[in-house]
């Protein structure tokens, strides 16, 4: 078992959910907070293998010239930064 500290904004909203009956401790707020963010980086992980998947098809069918690949990295990082 791990002790962890909260403070400041981390806190209020444990106390907030608590309170509120969404959950009955901090140990559930914890408990389902990693949990979705265990499931939203493999939601991540699995897009970035579709797109990668997807971007490797595109490229053996010439539809990627080499010219634009850098154009196409910057779409990407900012595709992914505003998701």
């Amino acid at each position: 078992m791990k002790t962890v500290e909260v403070r400041g904004e981390g806190e209020a909203v444990i106390d907030r959910l608590i309170s509120s009956g969404i959950c009955k401790d901090a140990g559930k707020v914890v408990r389902i907070s990693l949990r979705l963010l265990d499931d939203t980086r493999e939601e991540k992980l699995e897009r970035l293998r579709e797109d990668i998947s997807a971007g490797v098809v595109a490229a053996k069918e010439g539809q990627v010239a080499p010219s634009n690949v850098e154009e196409a990295k910057k779409q990407y990082r900012e595709q992914r930064a505003s998701s």
